[in-house]
């Protein structure tokens, strides 16, 4: 991989960390100065974090398919938006099955991608890979963090509500035990980065943790 390329990948992620880190101070001061349930600010907190993450989502293509011919990668996209096609399809014909399913593929989506992009920048780098174990913990916390907290805080239910009441209870009654669940599993992932000296990893799995923990659903989703 070329010099500019190992740039692109580690100005990217500090780029990504400091913006997110942004988010999150915005988000804490404006839910003390306006009423968190005035979704206003909310929708321009998560559109700006959706912006944000332009830069960050540009790289999948150096990520995901690094050295595929242009078919291979037409075909990648042409898989890649009928699956989100019949995701869509899933949930409006099976609600709460079709809306697990889609939340396991944004988790393993999110996961894997992240994982992919620290592995694609070591590479870049010529650094030592990540032991595996740190691989796997890394890439499902930074999946399940993002996806399971916030739909879990109690502050989803009437967003949920507004798209589909029988999407509410989707967890089975067992909301708690879920986002317990993921804490643990983020520990876990960030005792094993810090044991593994993976660092940077492990702030970063924190960043998201506050992020998903401390802002509203929708700013911590987007």
């Amino acid at each position: 991989m070329s010099l500019a390329q190992k740039r692109i990948f580690s100005n990217a992620r500090s780029f990504s960390s400091l913006a997110t880190t942004c988010v999150l101070l915005l988000s804490l001061l404006f839910s003390q100065l306006i009423d968190e349930s005035t979704i206003t600010w909310q929708v321009v907190i998560a559109l700006i974090a959706l912006a944000i993450g332009i830069p960050h989502g540009a790289l999948d293509h150096l990520v995901t398919l690094p050295r595929s011919s242009v078919i291979r990668m037409t075909l990648f996209i042409a898989i890649y938006v009928a699956i989100a096609i019949i995701a869509v399809w899933a949930i409006l014909n099976w609600n709460i099955a079709g809306f697990i399913a889609v939340v396991a593929m944004s988790a393993l989506h999110f996961g894997i991608g992240d994982a992919a992009f620290i592995s694609e920048m070591d590479r870049s780098a010529n650094q030592s890979a990540s032991p595996r174990i740190a691989q796997f913990f890394y890439a499902a916390s930074a999946g399940l963090i993002p996806v399971i907290i916030p739909l879990t805080n109690q502050m989803s239910t009437s967003a949920l509500n507004e798209v589909n009441p029988a999407l509410l209870n989707w967890h089975g009654g067992f909301a708690e035990e879920l986002n317990n669940l993921v804490t643990i599993f983020f520990l876990l992932a960030l005792a094993i980065q810090i044991f593994s000296k993976r660092y940077r990893d492990g702030l970063d799995l924190s960043i998201l943790f506050l992020l998903a923990t401390l802002t509203p659903p929708l700013v911590a989703f987007a």
